[in-house]
């Protein structure tokens, strides 16, 4: 047992660690390794615990491995796309480093021009702020982008005030009603962040399906984790 939590421990710190080489790193990152880290401690001290201590510890990692597991299942599958009949996209902003879009928010434009390529009577709604290391708002990055493959202005709304995924749906939400646009909507985001923003969409009144970015598959368990402290964070700031 010994030896298998350790190896669990290894796997761990390697799958929450190694994106951070990639500059991805987040909370979940933090709480990842550090489960990481109390498996492999577990491991290399286990001869060391009772047996009623051992009979604990391994309870305890099951139940939190399962329960996290099943967590970022659910997440990851409410984030598969599906169709509907939206001519309204609504695009969630992604970091900006300057004025070079995250490989993250390069992909959730992707995402947008297909849809807009795609459904050629659609508009689209671009939501995100411009945070302290931002030259740009993530609305006005996105726009830039696709109005560079040839998008119509006329087509893109900006929304460049919100700081927050709450706030990305509430702000839109309101730009779509004076803008006298359907609250029936595509949702793009990456695939991880889906669940979270459809439960706002449903808070504000939108009809959203979601149309998700892929995210690297290295990098997805760190989002992930980190989609599970936000959304409760978002029940118990709702509750």
């Amino acid at each position: 047992m010994e030896i298998a939590l350790i190896f669990y421990g290894v796997i761990l710190l390697a799958v929450f660690l190694l994106p951070v080489f990639d500059a991805v790193h987040n909370a979940g990152t933090v709480l990842g390794a550090g489960f990481g880290a109390v498996t492999l401690a577990a491991g290399i001290y286990f001869h060391k615990f009772t047996q009623k201590e051992r009979g604990v510890i391994l309870l305890l990692l099951a139940v939190i491995t399962l329960v996290v597991f099943f967590a970022m299942y659910m997440i990851y599958q409410s984030g598969k796309s599906r169709r509907s009949d939206a001519k309204v996209i609504l695009v969630l902003g992604c970091r900006v480093r300057g004025l070079e879009p995250s490989k993250a928010l390069c992909k959730r434009v992707d995402r947008a021009y297909y849809l807009l390529t795609n459904i050629p009577e659609s508009v689209a709604v671009l939501s995100g702020g411009q945070g302290s290391d931002e030259l740009i708002s993530e609305a006005q990055c996105m726009k830039d982008m696709l109005v560079q493959r040839g998008v119509s202005p006329d087509r893109l709304y900006c929304e460049s005030l919100s700081t927050s995924t709450d706030e990305n749906i509430a702000f839109s939400t309101k730009l779509l009603a004076q803008n006298g646009l359907s609250n029936e909507i595509y949702l793009v985001t990456s695939d991880y962040h889906q669940k979270r923003a459809l439960m706002l969409c449903e808070k504000y009144a939108l009809i959203a399906t979601p149309q998700s970015s892929k995210t690297k598959a290295l990098h997805l368990p760190t989002f992930l984790l980190r989609e599970i402290l936000g959304l409760v964070k978002d029940s118990l700031i709702n509750n």
